[in-house]
């Protein structure tokens, strides 16, 4: 089974509870395989990074193999420390390396919704493979507050 993060950002836990530690988060769009099921807690391995953990299901939404495999191929990355994600009824603020499925330049897809998205993007092919791109992404982070396992610049933007 497949998922993609579907909220700004999602706690990845050690363990399946909410007391568990914060061992990572998934960033909007991101993809996972599901490996295992405890009550409401999914067990995923991130397809980013490997990373594996736990994460709550109201924070995914579930994904075809197919959807899986076209997310895999075509998507963005958000290069602002701060974006807004426009559905037809709700905002969702993206954060700093979040992924946008199936990114046409101007929309992007998560399952049945569609959403827009006007701010600056990379695909992970077209990112340069220089020390200099790597120190002006690296940048962006200077004087983000630390928090064990986060990947976002925002502590604020945490889900409660």
């Amino acid at each position: 089974m497949y998922a993609a993060c579907q909220v700004s950002i999602a706690p990845l836990r050690a363990q399946p509870s909410d007391k568990s530690e914060m061992v990572s988060q998934l960033l909007f769009g991101e993809t996972v395989e599901i490996t295992g099921v405890k009550d409401q807690w999914q067990q995923i391995v991130c397809a980013w990074d490997g990373f594996s953990g736990w994460v709550d299901q109201k924070q995914l939404k579930q994904l075809t193999p197919s959807e899986y495999e076209a997310y895999q191929e075509h998507s963005a990355l958000n290069l602002s420390l701060v974006e807004g994600l426009m559905a037809a009824d709700h905002f969702i603020p993206l954060t700093l390396g979040a992924a946008l499925p199936g990114y046409d330049g101007l929309r992007c897809q998560l399952g049945d919704q569609s959403f827009q998205f006007s701010g600056p993007v990379i695909t992970p092919n077209q990112a340069p493979q220089t020390g200099d791109w790597v120190i002006k992404i690296a940048r962006r982070y200077l004087h983000a507050p630390y928090l064990w396992g986060g990947r976002s610049p925002s502590v604020s933007m945490l889900p409660a």
